[in-house]
């Protein structure tokens, strides 16, 4: 049997202390699983002021010193008391980092003026605090921007340092969105080694970009889907997208879970009815009395829902333009729940005024009454732009309340749409494109399948019953560890980056991405010279053929689709293949010197032949071009 890894968990959340956002339960509940797996690890997270009256009892204190800014600092390691099976808690005491009056994330410079540099300061202390807790760490595993600078310095410094010097440095990004940008003036600030900034490594348009730091350094690189891991390295990871790419063989996704015990509907105190997959009947009794609670008519059936926060990414504009739309339908109602304000929320302030007994909008933070609507909704309604793993659809599961969403990123890997083929297991339903007409087409279709009380209590009984406990995410984790670990003990990677980090002005083996060509007005399949050894697709089936083409289909010959990339090599006449997604994407795939290439698109669907939907241009790549 493998010896389990001894880890130490960085993140600047952790639930109940410092949640804002899904990163705080992923911190929290990680862990937990990983620990029942027989893995030794220890969190650490910052101890903001906020956090101080949350805290719980200390039982241990160890004292270190870090370099930050313009001296040698002293800081604290406080470790919660907890039981033995549990993961260590440590909560990182640095007054000049975190001891200001914001909001964790928040930019106040605080008592030494360095708070508004906390997280950078947050990622310096690591390698020390890991020395002063014995050192001989498997494996440190990062999470997002906050501690993504950790990685250069535990693979830089860290490398002369023998507590930690043979420590895998394994990076989750759980929004690529969010990157940690900075002016690169303000770096002598931090007192940290100025090389690191040398060629691309950390500087991406001219800004010191943390997150992208992260990347490049880390021995293995994962994020929170296998489907959002597969956007990011094409147009939905922006700047850093061929960095993604770039690592792509250490690089993947592994979906989050839920704490089952926590949402558990058979013993939620929230829920007026408890109720269980055994018995799912009670759960009936909750939407009469979720109505009451809302000043809603009795006769709303079935009950739409909305639980999250009220911004573009979450797509409350998509749900402002559909709510009139799905109030027109005979007896059916909607509960919105969500916090964050802005344009959005007072988009849903306007849909949602009439009819007033069938539309309820509640503009606050109520983790109880959101236990509510996912135990009495019958749909609950996910339009999210992008979402990276997302939890409310597996709420929503563990509840009884059937998803309809977006299809990306991980809503796409955890819910089995509703189709001809897959009607018995289905638990939810999809859409596509991100817009007013396809939630509401989606929504008939979902009510369409609630008229047939046998075939929604089937998919009702799928959704309850789809595990979305930790345990899988766990053992992937685990083998993301191992290789960690494999590659850090090989060290090609290691020895590439340093060897780029110390050669003067390189430009390092990265080449930023030439800019994508911007919204073509047809339809389209472009191929162009992404770098010297690579080759780029970008398609997009959106103009009138395309559409012509999609209406052609019916509802579950869109969901069934399934698209190929087909590339050629004219010469020769080989041809490959390979599986893509969606409707407008970038695909990658390495080139030899001295040949032509093309590529076509290809769908396939219940009920049609396999046919070509688009071709290429051709591109030559030139014998230079490859030994560049």
């Amino acid at each position: 049997m493998r010896r389990r890894p001894r880890v130490l968990f960085a993140s600047a959340e952790l639930t109940p202390f410092s949640k804002r956002g899904g990163l705080g339960d992923v911190a929290r509940e990680l862990p937990r699983a990983l620990a029942k797996e027989g893995v030794t690890i220890d969190v650490i997270t910052p101890l903001h002021r906020v956090v101080r009256p949350l805290l719980p009892p200390i039982d241990r204190e160890i004292s270190f010193s870090y370099h930050f800014g313009d001296r040698r600092r002293e800081a604290r390691l406080l470790r919660g008391k907890g039981s033995a099976k549990e993961p260590s808690l440590y909560f990182l005491e640095a007054p000049e980092l975190f001891e200001t009056e914001d909001d964790i994330y928040g930019t106040e410079a605080g008592p030494e003026g360095l708070g508004d540099l906390r997280y950078v300061g947050f990622s310096a202390a690591l390698r020390p605090a890991a020395r002063a807790l014995g050192g001989g760490f498997d494996v440190l595993h990062l999470n997002d921007w906050h501690t993504a600078l950790a990685a250069p310095l535990f693979l830089t410094d860290g490398s002369a340092d023998p507590s930690v010097k043979d420590t895998a440095v394994v990076l989750t990004v759980h929004n690529a969105a969010f990157r940690g940008l900075m002016d690169p003036h303000a770096w002598p600030r931090t007192g940290l080694r100025d090389d690191i900034l040398n060629g691309w490594h950390l500087l991406q348009d001219d800004q010191v970009d943390l997150l992208k730091g992260g990347v490049v350094f880390a021995d293995m690189v994962s994020t929170v889907s296998p489907t959002y891991a597969r956007e990011v390295k094409s147009a939905g990871g922006g700047a850093l997208s061929p960095i993604f790419e770039a690592r792509r063989d250490e690089f993947l996704g592994i979906v989050n879970g839920i704490d089952e015990e926590d949402w558990n509907p058979a013993t939620d105190r929230a829920l007026p009815h408890a109720f269980d997959t055994q018995d799912p009947t009670p759960r009936r009794l909750n939407r009469p009395a979720l109505l009451e609670e809302l000043g809603l008519s009795h006769a709303i059936r079935p009950l739409l829902g909305f639980v999250g926060r009220l911004t573009e990414q979450k797509g409350v504009d998509v749900l402002a333009a559909s709510l009139p739309r799905l109030l027109r339908r005979k007896n059916v109602g909607v509960v919105v729940l969500g916090h964050g304000g802005g344009a959005g929320a007072e988009a849903l302030r306007e849909a949602a005024g009439t009819p007033p007994d069938r539309v309820a909008f509640r503009e606050e933070f109520n983790p109880p009454l959101a236990r509510r609507i996912f135990g009495s909704v019958d749909f609950l309604l996910v339009p999210s732009r992008f979402e990276p793993c997302g939890l409310v659809q597996m709420i929503a599961h563990r509840y009884g309340a059937v998803p309809i969403a977006h299809a990306v990123g991980g809503l796409v890997d955890t819910i089995l749409p509703h189709g001809r083929r897959n009607a018995t297991r289905a638990d939810g339903f999809l859409f596509e494109p991100c817009t007013a007409d396809a939630l509401v087409s989606a929504t008939d279709r979902a009510l369409k399948v609630f008229r047939q009380e046998r075939r929604m209590n089937r998919l009702r009984q799928a959704a309850m019953t789809r595990d979305h406990s930790w345990k899988k995410p766990s053992w992937l984790y685990l083998d993301l560890y191992a290789r960690a670990m494999a590659a850090a003990k090989r060290g090609e990677h290691r020895r590439s980056v340093r060897e780029h980090l110390h050669a003067s002005g390189g430009a390092g083996p990265l080449p930023e991405q030439k800019a994508l060509p911007g919204h073509f007005d047809r339809d389209i399949l472009f191929l162009g010279l992404q770098t010297p050894r690579r080759l780029w697709a970008h398609w997009e089936v959106q103009g009138p053929a395309g559409k012509a083409l999609l209406d052609a289909l019916t509802g579950d010959q869109k969901w069934s689709a399934r698209w190929e990339l087909r590339v050629e090599h004219v010469e020769t006449g080989h041809r490959w293949s390979v599986s893509v997604d969606g409707l407008a994407k970038n695909w990658f795939f390495d080139v030899e010197p001295h040949r032509t290439y093309r590529a076509e698109l290809w769908m396939m669907t219940d009920g049609r032949p396999a046919e070509c939907v688009l071709t290429s241009n051709a591109v030559e790549v030139p014998p230079e071009i490859h030994g560049a």
